[in-house]
């Protein structure tokens, strides 16, 4: 009878237990996460100062910190502070380049018992960041066939940097610096345009930031290398409809002329090739594509990849691929696109976006393979 007494008595504690009734600030109730606006500034290589929003209702924070071991390692969180409601900032020695995690709870306190009602958390990198470019930027960049502009982002959990360095090279290595760009206040990233480039040419970049502290400079990592060409970052298309105008039709016969400045647009057989005509009045066709280098032998894309540079023409024949007509472009100009999915255009998938309004064609990010 007695042990099971006691046995009752310790299923009880461990149901109390861990459900957080217990006493002091170490109480085991799961918090709920609450975003408490946590900022962080690393003011010298060891030291931080952490800041956060004051909570409602709250009789202090415990703060919590770990380092981390390895990419996905961390060690135990240890308590460092605790702190009474009106205090919501603290100043910690760390050691330089480790990167650590920080946890603030808010706890309630009624008598003796202790419950922990919110937690938030950041991450800080005891020195400069690796610096890289913006998300998406490879397939959004901005390029000319005179000039190519960067946009890079720093490391947010690391120094607040005061310089961005750009090196630049055409082979991926012996990268040269080309430019020293001053960080913007409070500004996590900036833009570079690269003028001193040839027509056509393509060029590695990387970039890294960098601090002065203590009258020496210290740098984070490089960010990984980016191919970019000088090229028109959208390619333009003069487009000429061939085919006679009449009020429908199955086929449409249209000469292309890529323009000077563009990168290659490569017809490659590896994509799926896929064409539809879109208007207001008829909506959406789906067509098939074949090509002509003459305008005399046709070749579907299937059997070889085909290059066009700059200047150079293509003569492209569209069929219904149901038999269905559609409008002739002279006689719905104002609302009348067609689109030819997927080619290759400066190392990215794009498609081409022909506007028989002004008979123009774009080659186009197909952002669906980035985002």
């Amino acid at each position: 009878m007695k042990k099971i007494i006691r046995y009752g008595f310790f299923i009880l504690f461990s149901i109390l237990f861990c459900n957080g009734i217990c006493t002091g600030p170490e109480a085991h109730a799961a918090p709920k996460y609450k975003d408490m606006h946590c900022e962080k500034e690393v003011t010298t290589k060891t030291d931080v100062k952490i800041k956060w929003r004051k909570q409602k209702n709250t009789s202090g924070y415990l703060v919590y910190r770990s380092l981390q071991l390895k990419e996905d390692t961390w060690s135990k969180a240890k308590k460092i502070a605790t702190l009474p409601s009106d205090k919501t900032s603290l100043s910690d020695k760390t050691e330089y380049k480790k990167t650590y995690k920080y946890e603030i709870i808010s706890y309630t306190k009624k008598g003796k018992k202790i419950k922990k009602e919110f937690t938030d958390y950041f991450f800080v990198y005891m020195g400069v960041g690796q610096a890289d470019w913006t998300e998406y930027f490879s397939c959004e960049a901005v390029t000319t066939p005179d000039s190519i502009e960067l946009q890079y982002a720093g490391n947010y959990y690391g120094m607040m940097p005061d310089t961005y360095e750009i090196y630049r090279s055409k082979t991926k290595k012996n990268f040269k610096k080309i430019a020293s760009v001053k960080a913007k206040k409070q500004y996590w990233g900036g833009e570079y345009t690269d003028k001193g480039v040839s027509h056509r040419a393509s060029y590695y970049y990387k970039v890294r930031a960098s601090k002065t502290m203590d009258g020496k400079k210290i740098y984070g990592k490089y960010s990984r290398p980016i191919l970019l060409s000088a090229v028109n970052s959208k390619g333009k298309v003069q487009t000429e409809i061939l085919t006679p105008q009449a009020e429908a039709v199955t086929s449409l016969d249209v000469l292309l002329t890529s323009k000077e400045g563009n990168a290659d647009i490569i017809l490659d057989s590896k994509h799926i090739w896929d064409a539809s005509c879109w208007s207001k009045k008829e909506g959406s066709v789906q067509l098939r594509c074949s090509y002509s280098l003459d305008g005399k032998e046709w070749k579907t894309f299937s059997e070889e990849a085909v290059t066009i540079k700059p200047e150079e023409k293509i003569y492209l024949h569209f069929e219904s691929e149901s038999g269905k007509s559609f409008p002739h472009p002279a006689n719905l100009k104002e609302d009348y696109k067609l689109y030819l999915y997927d080619l290759s255009y400066n190392n990215l998938t794009c498609y081409l976006l022909i506007d028989f309004s002004i008979n123009i064609g774009t080659v186009l990010v197909n952002l669906e393979y980035y985002h």
